[in-house]
């Protein structure tokens, strides 16, 4: 009886690691494939099949940071991106870059960045 139970704790400290490792790396796949596809955070807690508090505690586990603050951050990663790249207009670059609104969009990135658009473009042109 004591070796089955010892068996089964072993059996269970193999196990549990490689499962949460599979569950960390199933909710990068998912927020990596929907990262930009209007997706929220529901939607990809329910994609990875976890409860809303599960998949905000893995994630802030996997990410370090609160879902909705990531999201918006990596969001304007590829606004940048496609600012410093692209002549795109403001207005494009927004939607692209998955934000519902153009004053959104302003308000946030100059929130991240201390600048407005305009003056990040500005201050990047190729002279």
């Amino acid at each position: 009886m004591i070796l089955e139970h010892n068996s089964i704790s072993q059996f269970r400290k193999q196990l549990l690691p490689k499962l949460y490792a599979m569950q960390s790396f199933f909710i990068r796949k998912v927020v990596d494939a929907h990262l930009y596809d209007h997706f929220g955070v529901p939607d990809m807690m329910e994609l990875s099949n976890h409860s809303l508090s599960s998949f905000k505690r893995k994630f802030k586990e996997i990410y370090g940071e609160r879902p909705a603050a990531y999201i918006k951050k990596e969001k304007l990663k590829k606004a940048v991106e496609l600012l410093l790249s692209s002549g795109e207009n403001v207005n494009k670059i927004c939607f692209d870059s998955d934000f519902n609104s153009q004053a959104h969009f302003s308000r946030s990135f100059k929130n991240e960045f201390g600048l407005s658009i305009s003056e990040f473009r500005m201050n990047h042109l190729v002279r």
